[in-house]
């Protein structure tokens, strides 16, 4: 039964690369007098992640409900975006078909946009965290209900495609319908907060591995969160970007999370993270403080040099010089402050053991070598007991 659950499952994610195939090879062979649009072929290959990630997650765990919505919530988006592409065809406008199209495609992107809302609350084993959170998860779902019946019937022009109206909209509901609607919004962002504060609740009970696989989830919040940021501080400084460039950086924030997810989920190098997550704050901060400092010392030597260099790049190749002189000692000293301010225990064993270095030089008499090396054992390593035996010394 799991194996064919799994083999449903990459079923799932075959059909998902195969319509997402299908996308890009329309979006690069567009009609007669339209650009080949890159974009939209970037951000559609950036979802890929997620089916892929629910696919490994059902070979985990397959009688949980988070890998069958990380497989089904993109194709259904998918679906939906493909069927409202379709509903703008002449051929099916012309035999009556775009309406019922763009109908059923709304249904589709409805329910696939509602079910990430549940993958927080089910993070990282597939399960709630607790039966207390039961009445969470029904409220969810009855706010998803009442959203995909608005799509179903509620009347006026439909959002995918063109714009059609809706075939079976009910006129008399609409009052009802917009009321409904003026509340989803309000409980869809009180549902992700839920979510987050699920996580956040499972990591102050955790321990072990489930502390670890929370914390691969976290390294993936701060990388997307990250790439936002940096999106941000470039346009802050250099003015409006690319659109190819924000489309690569937010791919990079989107292909974070499944990869995060999947790596908890699947266990994979799961007690590596600590190091990955150090690393990460460490060149995080290090990329801020040499980007500051470089443009600082560029706006102060150009107007230092200005009457000398005028319109020279000698600030800029000085600013260079200077950012490369400072990256090994600035990298040293935030490495410093990450340790002591997140890894104290770390960052006191290594302090520890450094100090009992330069002591055991001087040190000659093995009571008290004996004695500081119990104590040095004891601060490192905190063991419940800690001995020590000298041999005394055999014949030859």
């Amino acid at each position: 039964m799991n194996q064919r659950l799994t083999v449903l499952a990459w079923v799932l994610f075959a059909a998902f690369v195969v319509m997402l195939g299908g996308a890009i090879y329309v979006g690069f062979n567009p009609p007669d007098g339209e650009e080949i649009n890159l974009i939209d072929a970037l951000w559609a290959s950036s979802f890929v992640g997620f089916p892929l990630a629910g696919a490994l997650v059902v070979s985990r765990l397959p009688m949980r409900p988070l890998g069958w919505i990380l497989c089904l919530a993109p194709l259904f988006v998918m679906i939906g975006l493909a069927l409202g592409e379709s509903a703008g065809r002449p051929s099916a406008g012309g035999g009556g078909l775009g309406p019922w199209l763009e109908w059923g495609g709304s249904i589709f992107f409805v329910v696939g946009i509602s079910l990430i809302l549940f993958v927080p609350l089910l993070l990282p084993d597939g399960t709630l965290p607790s039966r207390r959170w039961r009445w969470v998860a029904r409220a969810l779902a009855i706010c998803v209900s009442i959203w995909v019946l608005s799509a179903a019937l509620r009347p006026g022009r439909m959002e995918i495609g063109n714009g059609h109206p809706n075939p079976l909209g009910v006129e008399p509901l609409l009052g009802l319908f917009e009321l409904a609607e003026a509340f989803l919004g309000p409980v869809s962002l009180g549902a992700v907060g839920l979510g987050a504060l699920s996580l956040i609740m499972r990591f102050r009970r955790s321990s072990g591995r489930e502390r670890e696989q929370l914390k691969w989830l976290a390294l993936g919040a701060i990388v997307a969160v990250g790439c936002f940021v940096l999106i941000a501080f470039l346009e802050a400084v250099f003015g409006d970007l690319s659109d190819l460039m924000v489309t690569l950086i937010i791919i990079a924030a989107i292909l974070a999370l499944p990869a995060s997810i999947a790596t908890a989920v699947m266990r994979h190098r799961l007690y590596d993270v600590d190091v990955i997550i150090n690393r990460t704050l460490v060149y995080l901060g290090l990329t801020g403080i040499l980007a500051l400092t470089y443009l600082g010392i560029v706006v102060m030597l150009q107007r230092i040099l200005a009457p000398v260099t005028a319109e020279s790049d000698l600030a800029v190749a000085g600013s260079t010089l200077a950012v490369a002189a400072l990256f090994r000692p600035l990298r040293s000293r935030v490495q410093s402050f990450i340790d002591r301010r997140f890894y104290r225990r770390k960052y006191d064993a290594a302090t520890t053991l450094d100090d009992f270095s330069h002591r055991l030089r001087d040190e000659i008499d093995l009571n008290s070598l004996g004695a500081e090396l119990v104590g040095v054992v004891s601060r490192t390593m905190q063991p419940s007991h800690v001995s020590v035996w000298l041999r005394a010394a055999g014949r030859q």
